[in-house]
């Protein structure tokens, strides 16, 4: 029996690994850790595109990788995370 064990151990230890993150999921996950950046301020009310350019002005050097990821196409990544709530 020890064969049958061993393969139904095998087969739960498939299970648990971690998913690879997709390059969506990669970049989204960054842009949730810029918003939760203290040195770039807060980001309530604002675009993350606004939030990257306050701190670019203040001379705070935000990611350009960033910056770059808020011109895709994609609409979620625009939005920080508190940006839905008003000032």
């Amino acid at each position: 029996c020890a064969w049958g064990e061993s393969k139904v151990f095998a087969s739960f230890q498939s299970h648990d690994e971690p998913r690879p993150l997709t390059a969506r999921a990669k970049e989204l996950q960054e842009l949730r850790q810029f918003d939760q950046d203290w040195r770039y301020g807060p980001c309530t009310g604002i675009s993350r595109l606004q939030q990257w350019e306050r701190a670019a002005q203040h001379g705070l050097n935000p990611p350009q990788e960033i910056r770059y990821m808020l011109f895709s196409a994609d609409t979620d990544y625009t939005h920080c995370l508190s940006s839905d709530y008003p000032l």
